[in-house]
């Protein structure tokens, strides 16, 4: 089953948070409770986990916020200006992973994640 594709855009040194509201093939919220939620930019699609660019996970607070009631699969990545300030212009590569609490592992979304200057400085 191919992965729906989604292209998120970014300027570097900016507050770049991404809410993502997630839903089943039916419409159905998909329900966050007890999951894990990571989020990754990476140079290529390939990159290990170590080679991240940029990442934040659900667990211990670090970046992905699980909004109430985690039943209507709404989450927010929070990625603050000094994630981006070291990067350049790019088209990366981003996944939303899911680890519920059953174990199930899901990657629902991703895409290229274009990173731009901003015009005014």
């Amino acid at each position: 089953m191919k992965i729906p594709e989604k292209e998120l855009f970014a300027v570097i040194g900016d507050d770049n948070d991404i809410r993502f509201v997630l839903k089943d093939r039916n419409g159905t919220a998909v329900s966050l409770l007890g999951a894990i939620v990571e989020f990754s930019v990476k140079d290529a699609e390939t990159d290990s986990n170590d080679d991240a660019l940029i990442y934040r996970t659900s667990e211990y607070n670090q970046g992905v916020n699980i909004l109430d009631p985690p039943s209507n699969g709404i989450c927010e990545v929070v990625i603050p200006p000094e994630l981006t300030e070291s990067l350049s212009s790019y088209n990366y590569y981003w996944d939303l992973k899911i680890t519920f609490a059953s174990g199930k592992v899901k990657r629902p979304i991703k895409g290229r994640y274009v990173l731009d200057q901003s015009v005014t400085k």
